[in-house]
């Protein structure tokens, strides 16, 4: 089996300096580099994320575009999702459905990668799903923090 990728979508929720980062990130290093093979997303609220991944779904439709999702926010204390700028919240689980149709329109070539305190916490959802019948990943691969992002 071959692990597919042919395109970036870079997600950012943050404010001040974070943003600048994540622009510059992107800038200097994302879109210099994977040029045409990029997008990126500067999102305030949960809608605008989910308006973001349904347009990755349909692009991913036709089984041409195998994506890697960047996505940086702050974490959640808790640990169960994210924190958007608009200070709402979005909760692994709500996230799921949405990276499990990615997933199974890209035949589950999704590499996501989480740029959040405490990220991989989205795995322990992941986890315990796996209990439920019919279940499907919601990703190939993952990167994420397991502690607190410091400067």
């Amino acid at each position: 089996m071959n692990f597919l990728n042919n395109k970036i979508y870079f997600i950012e929720s943050l404010t001040g300096n974070h943003k600048e980062s994540a622009e510059d990130l992107y800038k200097y290093h994302i879109d210099r580099y994977f040029n045409g093979m990029c997008d990126y997303f500067s999102v305030d609220s949960k809608t605008e994320l989910i308006d973001v991944l349904i347009k990755i779904k349909s692009d991913t439709e036709n089984q041409e575009i195998f994506p890697l999702i960047h996505l940086e926010s702050h974490g959640l204390d808790s640990r169960k999702g994210l924190v958007l700028r608009s200070d709402e919240i979005m909760y692994w689980s709500d996230l799921r459905p949405y990276f499990e149709a990615i997933n199974r329109n890209c035949c589950n070539n999704l590499m996501l990668c989480i740029s959040a305190c405490s990220s991989i916490y989205i795995v322990e959802e992941i986890i315990l799903s796996f209990y439920k019948l019919g279940t499907i990943t919601p990703f190939f691969t993952f990167v994420g923090s397991e502690d607190v992002i410091s400067n």
